[in-house]
């Protein structure tokens, strides 16, 4: 209800996610980041179940670029197989 589409160029679509709506404590922050010219500087989360974990499949802009401010404070997932979102 609350997420946010998010199309550059001719990409697919990156759905975000606001983190009231996931459930954050199966995600644990990484150390792993990296750097967008146009949203800014990423956090990564990987997603840990008792059977495996999965790493750095969940991204967030803590401090996005001003065009993107929107997407502050909200996650976005890599599409895996492994991964599903759910709106419950």
């Amino acid at each position: 209800k609350n997420a946010l589409e998010l199309r550059e160029g001719d990409r697919d679509a990156v759905i975000y996610i606001p983190q009231g709506d996931v459930a954050m404590a199966f995600l644990d922050k990484t150390a792993m980041t990296t750097h967008c010219p146009y949203k800014g500087d990423a956090n990564y989360f990987s997603v840990v179940t008792k059977s495996r974990t999965l790493e750095n499949v969940a991204w967030t802009y803590e401090d996005p670029n001003a065009a993107v401010a929107e997407i502050k404070g909200h996650l976005a997932f890599y599409q895996l197989p492994e991964v599903t979102i759910e709106q419950i």
